[in-house]
């Protein structure tokens, strides 16, 4: 059985991703062309984005079963860069949103947000994630981040706001 679709409406970059990359840093074949990912990385691009994150925050402890309380520690430092890589798309080649906020609405419900837009901190998302793309080395031809909207279908759950 298939996983229902659900909406996603972020705040953020629209890297691209399996289906093509929409930054600046790709190869002749249009992979992407960075020198900490490639398309054999174990764990896929997101946790080697993620990893890469981590590295710049000193984070550098590698998961083991000795290794007590690892995951809350690992999301606890994601959630402190105030950026998310949110995958959408299909799951079998998901591309990637580098998002500092993200409103997620299964198939079938409806989110009221009100008369506005979700709450915007601007200077506090831009600098957040013009700081992520420096450490992930990435370009986009926008110069701002934007609202994007978009479906997702089987990908992994993202944390929503």
């Amino acid at each position: 059985m298939s996983n229902p679709t659900d909406t996603l409406l972020a705040y953020g970059y629209d890297l691209g991703g399996a289906d093509g990359w929409k930054v600046e840093e790709t190869d002749e074949y249009g992979e992407l062309a960075v020198d900490w990912y490639s398309p054999d990385t174990e764990g896929g691009f997101r946790e080697a984005a993620q990893d890469r994150l981590l590295a710049s925050t000193g984070f550098t402890e590698r998961w083991s079963p000795q290794a007590h309380g690892y995951f809350l520690r690992r999301d606890e430092r994601l959630r402190s860069l105030g950026v998310e890589l949110t995958p959408y798309g299909r799951e079998q080649a998901p591309m990637y949103l580098l998002t500092a906020h993200v409103v997620r609405v299964p198939l079938g419900e409806c989110a009221d947000l009100g008369s506005d837009v979700p709450g915007r901190e601007t200077a506090e998302w831009d600098d957040a994630l013009l700081k992520a793309l420096g450490t992930l080395g990435l370009t986009l031809p926008e110069q701002r981040p934007r609202w994007l909207l978009c479906a997702s279908h089987g990908a992994s759950a993202a944390r929503s706001a």
